[in-house]
């Protein structure tokens, strides 16, 4: 689709946290080297806007909802309650203006809100140091990637209770595939508020140009290679990839993406066992990198450099990006090309795609659990999300009843409803490493893999060097 100016993206992209995931151990510490780059706004009495956020839009949009109440009673005498976010400095002024309405309907609670940034480096730094030493916000934001390790630790309070309680919560209508990440021993432990799934991007100029249809629902896995083939050409600075980004362990969800379709696996569901030294996982990773080892079909290690490490997607230099939806709103700002979204194929040993995505939290200690859960409630309810989100270009919102105002907005791309259909159907989680070794992992698997993007190394040694680095890891992730 063609680009045109609409809010810019969650400042959050799934993939930095996934990235960040891999580098920052839990209990990092050095939160005072975040001060010149996170904020606390203390309670919102105005009401704030920018140019991509007016006011009066904003106003108009928060009196047309039905706001509802929640089971639980306001306190009687005023509770002040610390929210922590990762929003980019343009969309933290979204977030303000959802907290300035939220306190009128709710004079007994104040909010200070804290936000990190957009970098999930930074935020994993920053709240895992506060973690560690016992002083978390009421409220917090967390993502697949992570999560579990805050709920091992005893940070997160269940939410099973509150959420039984609220007769209007209605947990069904949530995508099955977005709350899965959030779960422990029976318990859910946050409520996630945006879950996307992995899909194709492609540029329609270098398909035409090429000579190959735009890609449809019906596309097999065949199909892609075909067309990954057939649009990678020239060399040097004008060269076009067939794929603008490696392939790659370190990816925690290349399992349902890549190797799942193709009758291979990366670790067990329980996260507890190697797969990826098997025959059919080592057949499955090979099928991809024979496409790079043979014609380059990605950037090489000095490409890369080359690129300046940007996406060569972005550059208009990539006829496919494999990524997820929550990418598209970025695009939109600075693509200038025609561009869609399609369906992630079918391989031949089934059909699966990953879904990934974030979510909101009370922690354990808060002192005011009835004031957050109100603030929780509200915030990812229906109106919450058609607020935050579905309004704003940000979509992938995980509440079912919030995805036809989104789909019938400008601001949803070309694909849009491959998104929604991907959500509801053959998207998943099983096969994405979110446990709480994945920081572990995906430090080990990247040297190892470097060796294999530098030709130095084959893919079948290194699948089998992999599994023998990343199996005593595993014991981490074993229950109790």
């Amino acid at each position: 689709m063609p680009p045109r100016s609409i809010p810019a993206a969650a400042g959050l992209s799934r993939r930095t946290f996934l990235r960040a995931a891999g580098v920052t151990a839990f209990a990092a510490t050095g939160a005072s080297a975040l001060a010149a780059c996170s904020s606390s706004s203390p309670t919102t009495t105005s009401l704030v806007e920018s140019k991509l956020y007016p006011s009066a839009d904003a106003q108009k949009l928060n009196d047309s909802f039905d706001w509802g109440k929640s089971a639980v009673a306001d306190p009687k005498s005023s509770v002040t309650i610390t929210v922590a976010h990762s929003w980019s400095p343009a969309d933290f002024v979204r977030q303000q203006q959802f907290d300035y309405f939220f306190q009128k309907r709710h004079p007994n609670i104040k909010i200070v809100a804290e936000n990190a940034g957009d970098s999930s480096a930074d935020y994993l730094k920053k709240y895992s140091s506060q973690a560690a030493g016992g002083s978390l916000p009421d409220v917090m934001y967390n993502g697949f990637g992570f999560a579990q390790n805050f709920i091992g630790s005893g940070a997160f309070l269940a939410l099973n209770d509150y959420i039984s309680g609220e007769p209007n919560f209605n947990p069904s209508d949530f995508t099955e595939v977005s709350t899965g990440y959030y779960k422990r021993d029976g318990k859910q432990y946050s409520v996630p508020y945006d879950c996307g799934p992995v899909m194709i991007y492609y540029n329609k100029n270098i398909f035409t140009k090429a000579g190959v249809e735009l890609p449809t629902a019906k596309w097999k896995f065949d199909d892609l290679r075909n067309a990954v083939l057939a649009t990678t050409s020239g060399q040097g600075g004008s060269k076009i990839f067939g794929l603008s980004l490696p392939v790659t362990p370190a990816d925690t969800f290349w399992d349902p993406v890549r190797l799942s379709p193709l009758g291979g696996h990366y670790l067990s569901d329980d996260e507890t066992q190697v797969l990826l030294d098997q025959p059919e996982s080592i057949a499955a990773v090979q099928w991809w990198m024979d496409m790079y080892l043979q014609k380059g079909v990605f950037p090489s290690p000095s490409e890369l450099q080359g690129l300046s490490q940007a996406d060569a997607f972005t550059l208009g230099r990539a006829a496919i990006k494999v990524d997820g939806s929550w990418g598209a709103p970025a695009l939109r700002e600075q693509a200038n090309f025609e561009w869609g979204i399609a369906d992630w194929p079918a391989g031949p040993k089934g059909h699966s795609t990953a879904a990934v995505g974030s979510a909101y939290s009370i922690t354990s200690k808060s002192a005011n659990k009835d004031a957050a859960w109100i603030y929780l409630n509200e915030y990812l309810s229906t109106s919450g999300q058609v607020f935050m989100f579905a309004s704003t270009g940000k979509g992938n919102m995980t509440r079912k009843s919030a995805w036809p105002a989104y789909l019938k907005s400008e601001a949803a791309p070309e694909g849009a409803d491959a998104i929604y259909n991907a959500l509801n159907t053959y998207a998943t989680s099983k096969g994405v490493v979110f446990g709480p070794a994945t920081p572990q992992i995906t430090n080990a698997v990247t040297p190892i893999w470097d060796q294999v993007m530098g030709k130095s190394l084959g893919v079948s040694d290194a699948c089998k060097k992999i599994a023998g680095t990343i199996q005593p890891l595993l014991k981490k992730n074993v229950a109790g």
